[in-house]
């Protein structure tokens, strides 16, 4: 029954009624009994009827229970009715106009009654990480406004609560919202911030000398691209400041810049203002023509592509300033493909991939052959090794299998890492040649990775053109060495190895120079021979060639007899996973998928494009997810597979029609996520 049933107005209730039904209001929506005016039956219309007089005594009365309801508790977090209830009661006790709930006078909130809200709203952000405006956070701020914000206490309160929202930014509405709130804190307190600069910030204020200032200002507004004016400003400037102190600021900046990371007191994303800077820098670092230059731009776009859980990119214009600046310039290219093959962001990845497709038709060749083609050596020479030499001894870095192996000769010895004197004496040196090992590192990792997704594309190259991206390639040669390869001729196709500088057959024997019209494709166990898969192994063993993935030893799954019931494949219906370890798998190897949330995104599914067939595939999840478990952030922890669809455009393919390595290659991924969701089973188990 509502309360209020019986009673046309709070005028006729008496001093102690108005008290008692305060209370009786208040307890009523703290365990869940919330209405709005609008509400049929709602306590609020009463209220609203009554005398000014009246009603200012039982706000008052109303202020003062919530007060003492909520001093020295928690919000119960856990429960987002009960978040709901107070956001109910906070809007329709604070005088706001618009809002839900009487109009109370802004007499009935004392600063000190006000502040210990404010306060506890702050302590709730950080405790439960919920959006700020379930709090009332807007209408606490304008009360504050009336109230007089500079009394200490409520000034101090203020401050708090912009502090926890800045820090508090869940995903990017929640930060564009909570960022609002605090600017409008910032200004009612007549203060430029209310916080320390961000990461990025402390990095560009290191430059505050008379040469920093200077670059600086001409970052501050970069045009969309590199005009003939700004060209000729940037041009002007170097040669006033001195190009050679220029390149070291910029460099340094460039380098710090692509490292920074946010703080836990600090949102994950970059400001607007200061991603422009970042891009007018960029542009400015685009006037030295040098190799160092460009990768320091690719690092930067590729900070700026990061992908930030639940944020998207870190700052995807600085990102695509990044890449349209490399793109334009035809020895940077390696550094487009390297920020491609870097790139997690699916859309960010997509940006750069539709911009090497249109560099890629200006050049007269497909994106896939200009991301092969414009593949970096790093300085590596023929057998994958690196020397430097010193004054008071020699470096030397080598590519060994799936191994990097740098060594240190000071002398007649030979170290692991450098000597403490040699990093006091030479830090640059002992920086750059780190920075290199750790360039060559990440450069295999991201071609092992390219050439192992090849199996699934059936590719096949010109001998002449092949042996030149792959076989002799210096980077990616030490991973094609170490595969089984179809060499095809007029004579027909056979499977060959790469060793001693030419190809062999399985047997060992040495095959002559390929002619002119030979054809070359990676070899895929699901097209083998009877017998020829052990003649492969067999082949590396006695060549004591590791290869760099599985491919002799590749898992052939193959389609069975009920696939082409359904036409949908169901070997691992049923089996539940992480979809957080889901997602990172098959968006390693290539697939697209958005996590999908308690609330929204209910019907994302797993797909990936295999253009060389014609054909997507897509991996069905089950509609009744296996639990209701979600984090922080309200995604699902857990979710199904069912199943996995083939589509030829829009139509459904029978799983017997799909070419038998497409078909093993994705079966394939699903086993990965599938075993990796067993192997977490069997560890929950001991």
């Amino acid at each position: 029954m509502p309360i209020t049933q019986g009673m046309s107005s709070w005028t006729d209730l008496s001093d102690e009624d108005v008290s008692t039904m305060a209370h009786t209001l208040v307890t009523a929506c703290s365990r869940g009994r919330a209405w709005h005016t609008t509400d049929e039956g709602g306590p609020w219309g009463p209220l609203l009827d009554a005398a000014e007089p009246v009603r200012n005594a039982a706000v008052a009365e109303l202020v003062g229970r919530i007060r003492e309801r909520v001093r020295g508790t928690r919000f119960e977090h856990d429960d987002h009715g009960a978040v709901y209830v107070w956001h109910d009661l906070l809007s329709a006790l604070l005088p706001v106009t618009g809002t839900w709930g009487p109009t109370a006078s802004p007499a009935a909130w004392s600063a000190r009654e006000l502040a210990v809200v404010i306060n506890d709203v702050a302590r709730a952000l950080d405790e439960a990480q919920i959006e700020a405006r379930w709090y009332a956070a807007g209408a606490l701020i304008e009360t504050a406004a009336r109230t007089g914000p500079n009394q200490p206490e409520l000034r101090s309160a203020l401050v708090a609560l912009g502090r926890s929202l800045h820090r508090n930014a869940h995903d990017r509405d929640t930060h564009a919202g909570h960022r609002t709130l605090d600017g409008q804190i910032a200004e009612l307190l007549g203060l430029e911030s209310l916080h320390p600069p961000d990461a990025w910030r402390r990095v560009l204020l290191l430059g505050d000398d008379e040469l920093g200032e200077a670059l600086l200002a001409l970052a501050a507004k970069p045009p969309a691209k590199p005009s003939p004016r700004f060209v000729a400003r940037r041009d002007k400037l170097l040669g006033q400041l001195g190009r050679d102190a220029c390149r070291e600021r910029l460099l340094t900046w460039l380098s710090a810049l692509a490292a920074a990371k946010a703080s836990s007191d600090e949102p994950p994303v970059v400001s607007a203002e200061t991603t422009t800077t970042m891009i007018g820098l960029a542009h400015i670092a685009a006037g030295y023509d040098e190799a160092p230059m460009l990768a320091a731009i690719a690092d930067l776009g590729i900070a700026g592509y990061r992908k930030v859980p639940h944020f998207g990119a870190l700052a995807a214009k600085l990102g695509t300033a990044c890449a349209r600046l490399l793109a334009e310039r035809p020895d940077a290219l390696p550094h487009l493909a390297r920020m491609h093959q870097r790139a997690a962001h699916p859309p960010s990845k997509a940006k750069l991939a539709a911009l090497l497709e249109e560099v890629a038709a200006g050049l007269g060749v497909s994106a896939a052959e200009l991301t092969e083609i414009v593949v970096d050596d790093l300085g590596l020479d023929g057998g994958g090794c690196l020397r430097r030499s010193f004054e008071h001894g020699s470096w030397e870095m080598r590519v060994a299998d799936d191994e990097i192996i740098d060594r240190w000769r000071i002398g007649d010895q030979v170290l692991e890492s450098p000597p403490p004197a040699l990093r006091k004496a030479e830090p640059g040196l002992v920086r750059d040649l780190r920075a290199h090992t750790k360039a060559v590192r990440e450069a295999l990792g991201v071609q092992r990775a390219r050439v192992e997704n090849l199996l699934r594309e059936d590719r096949e190259w010109p001998y002449t053109s092949w042996v030149v991206r792959y076989a002799e390639h210096r980077l990616v040669g030490t991973i094609a060495r170490r595969l089984a390869w179809r060499l095809g001729d007029a004579d027909g196709e056979r499977t060959v190895l790469w060793l001693g500088g030419g190809f062999v057959n399985l047997d060992g024997g040495r095959i002559g120079e390929p002619s002119p019209d030979a054809r070359v494709r990676l070899w895929h166990p699901a097209g083998a021979r009877p017998g020829e898969r052990e003649a492969v192994r067999a082949a590396l063993a006695a060549a004591c060639v590791r290869q760099p993935f599985d491919q002799v030893d590749r898992h052939v799954l193959e389609p069975e007899t009920a696939d082409g019931d359904v036409q949908s494949v169901r070997r691992f219906a049923g089996t539940r996973v992480r979809q957080h370890q889901l997602a990172a798998i098959l968006e390693g190897r290539g697939w697209r998928y958005e996590l999908r949330s308690a609330l929204f995104d209910s019907s994302d599914e797993p797909r990936l494009e295999l253009p060389a067939w014609g054909i997507s595939a897509v991996a069905t999840l089950s509609d009744e997810e296996p639990s209701g478990e979600t984090s922080e952030r309200g995604i699902l922890l857990e979710v199904t597979l069912e199943g996995v669809r083939f589509l030829a455009g829009d139509s459904p393919l029978d799983p017997h029609d799909v070419p038998l390595v497409a078909f093993s290659e994705v079966l394939r991924d699903i086993a990965l996520v599938a075993h990796a969701a067993d192997a977490d089973a069997d560890a929950d188990a001991d």
